[in-house]
C-alpha cells in the first residue's frame, strides 16, 4: 500500500484549489532550517493557550486526525511555529499522549488509513475545523509550498469550496488580539463562517453562567450557544470584564441587558420576545416602561455605552421604552421584525453609530399623549415621533419594509411623524418600502401634522429609495424621554 509520501503527488492534482489557496497565503513562503525543538516547553505553552474544548475532543480518530498534522508540519520550514499550533490543538482536545511519539505514525500513513480519516472528518462535521488547524498551522510556519500542494488535494476530498475558504484564510491570517477588536463586524460579513467555526480559536475566558460571570476576575468574557430566560435585567456593571462575548446566544423574554462600562459585543444572537412592563397606577390609569425605580436611570431596554451587533436578529419586541439605547457602536447585517415601542417615541436611540446591512420588517414605535407623559413645558411646542433617532451617526444599505410610525397628541402643535430622525447624521443607499405615517390629534383634530420618512437636522441622504424629507430647525430635547424620565444631554 503506498505511504502518505508517494500520495501527495496524487493529492496535488487538485490544481484548482492549490492556485487559489496559494495565492490567498502568497508572500509567506519559507525553506528555513529544522530547528532545535524544546518539547517540554513547547507542550507548556500549548497548555497555557490551549484552544478551548476543541472539537476533536473524544473523537476516535484523533490520534490520526493529529499525526496527519505532524505529517504537514514535516512539509514546512518553521518547525517551531507548527509545533506551537499543533500542541494548542492537543491541549484543547485533551490528548493525553506525547505528540512527538506520534511521528513515526505520521511518515508512515497509507491512502487506506488516510480515506478512512477523510470520512471520519467529513461525518464528524469537522471538515471546516480541519481546514482551520491546517491553515494555522500552515501559516504559521510561512505556507511552504509543499504544504500548500498537499492541502489543496485534501480540501478536495474533504469538499471545502473557495467561499470558505477565502473566510477562513482572513480568521487565520488575523493575529488574536486585531481580531478580537473586530470579531463582530468580521463575522457579519462572513457567509459561509460561522460560530460554531471560531468559538474554540477565541482567546477569552470561555463563561458557563451569567451567575459565574459575575464572580470571574478576566479581562475577556465569552459565551457561547447558550440561552437565558432571566426576567430580571442583566446588569453587566456588576461584573470585573471589560470586555464580553455573547456568540450564538439566545435571549428569550429577558428582563434587558445594561452596561454603562464594558464594551459589549453580540454576534449570532437571537432576541426573541421581552418582559413587558405595564403598571396600574391605583387611579385607573396605567404606564408603561419601567416599573421599577431603580431602573428609571435606564434608557432603553438594552442600553449600552459600548457595543456591536453582527449577524443578530431581534423579534417579537413590546415595550414601553425603547429597544435598544446606545452612545458608542455598529449594528451590521441584523434583522429587527416586528418590534413595538408603545410609548417612548422611538425603537432606537443611537448616537456615534453605524448601522450597516441591516433589515427592519413590520417594526413599529406609536407615541401617545406626548404631552402629558413629557411633561415638556408650553401645549403649543410640536411633538416628535420616530422609529430610529440617530445623532453623529451613519446608517448605509439599510431596508425598511411595512414599518409604521404613529404621532397622537393632545396639543394644538404640528407634530412631526417620521421612520428615521437623524440630527448631524447621514442615511445613504437605503430602501423604504410600504411605509405608514401617520399624526392623529386628539383636541385638535383640524391641525395637520408634518409626515416624512427621514427628517433631518444638520444631516445629509443620499441615494436612498422610497423617501420623503422634511428639513426640522430644532429638536426639543423632550425626544429623549423614557418613560417619564428625561436623559440628560
Amino acid at each position: 500500500m503506498d505511504s502518505i509520501t508517494k500520495l501527495r503527488g496524487k493529492l496535488a492534482e487538485a490544481e484548482d484549489i492549490l492556485q487559489y489557496v496559494s495565492k490567498e497565503l502568497e508572500g509567506y513562503s519559507t525553506k528555513d532550517a529544522e530547528e532545535h525543538l524544546n518539547f517540554a516547553e513547547l507542550k507548556l505553552r500549548g497548555e497555557q493557550y490551549s484552544f478551548y474544548e476543541h472539537p476533536l475532543t473524544d473523537k476516535p480518530f484523533r490520534d490520526d486526525y493529529l499525526a496527519l498534522m505532524i505529517y504537514l508540519i514535516s512539509l514546512g520550514g518553521k518547525k517551531e511555529e507548527g509545533w506551537t499550533v499543533l500542541y494548542r490543538i492537543a491541549a484543547g482536545c485533551d490528548y493525553q499522549g506525547e505528540l512527538q511519539n506520534l511521528t513515526t505514525d505520521a511518515m508512515t500513513f497509507t491512502e487506506e488509513r488516510l480515506s478512512d480519516l477523510i470520512r471520519e472528518i467529513y461525518s464528524a462535521e469537522l471538515a471546516n475545523i480541519f481546514a482551520i488547524d491546517s491553515l494555522m498551522i500552515s501559516h504559521h510556519m510561512g505556507a511552504d509550498d509543499a504544504q500548500l500542494k498537499f492541502l489543496a488535494g485534501v480540501y478536495e476530498l474533504l469538499k471545502l469550496n473557495k467561499g470558505f475558504l477565502t473566510e477562513a484564510i482572513e480568521f487565520v491570517k488575523v493575529p488574536n488580539t486585531i481580531f478580537w477588536d473586530n470579531l463582530v463586524e468580521k463575522i457579519a460579513t462572513w457567509k459561509y463562517l460561522s460560530g460554531k467555526d471560531i468559538i474554540t480559536y477565541i482567546d477569552a475566558y470561555h463563561a458557563v453562567s451569567l451567575e459565574e460571570a459575575t464572580k470571574l476576575d478576566y479581562k475577556r468574557i465569552v459565551f457561547y450557544n447558550t440561552t437565558y430566560k432571566d426576567k430580571d435585567v442583566i446588569k453587566l456593571d456588576d461584573w470585573k470584564a471589560n470586555e464580553i462575548l455573547f456568540l450564538n446566544c439566545h435571549f428569550e423574554n429577558c428582563g434587558g441587558i445594561h452596561s454603562t462600562k464594558q464594551v459589549v459585543k453580540f454576534a449570532e444572537c437571537l432576541f426573541d420576545g421581552n418582559v413587558v412592563r405595564y403598571k396600574p397606577l391605583g387611579d385607573g390609569s396605567s404606564r408603561w416602561g419601567w416599573t421599577d425605580e431603580k431602573y428609571f436611570s435606564y434608557r432603553g431596554f438594552l442600553h449600552f455605552n459600548h457595543v456591536a451587533f453582527g449577524k443578530c436578529t431581534f423579534k417579537n419586541f413590546q415595550d414601553g421604552v425603547p429597544m435598544l439605547y446606545f452612545m458608542n457602536g455598529k449594528i451590521e447585517n441584523c434583522i429587527w421584525e416586528h418590534c413595538q415601542q408603545t410609548l417612548g417615541s422611538m425603537l432606537l436611540n443611537i448616537n456615534n453609530a453605524v448601522v450597516r446591512d441591516t433589515k427592519f420588517i413590520a417594526c413599529q414605535s406609536t407615541l401617545y399623549n406626548f404631552y402629558y407623559h413629557g411633561s415638556y413645558g408650553s401645549p403649543n411646542t410640536s411633538g416628535f415621533g420616530c422609529m430610529i433617532y440617530s445623532y453623529n451617526s451613519l446608517l448605509i444599505n439599510n431596508e425598511f419594509t411595512s414599518c409604521i410610525n404613529k404621532v397622537n397628541i393632545n396639543d394644538s402643535g404640528s407634530p412631526l411623524s417620521c421612520i428615521l430622525l437623524m440630527e448631524k447624521s447621514s442615511c445613504k443607499r437605503c430602501n423604504f418600502k410600504n411605509i405608514n405615517l401617520s399624526c392623529i390629534y386628539g383636541y385638535h383634530s383640524d391641525k395637520k401634522g408634518a409626515i416624512a420618512t427621514i427628517g433631518m437636522v444638520e444631516s445629509e441622504e443620499q441615494d436612498n429609495q422610497g423617501i420623503s424629507i422634511t428639513n426640522v430647525s430644532t429638536i426639543p430635547k423632550e425626544i429623549f424621554i423614557v418613560g417619564n424620565k428625561k436623559h440628560e444631554d
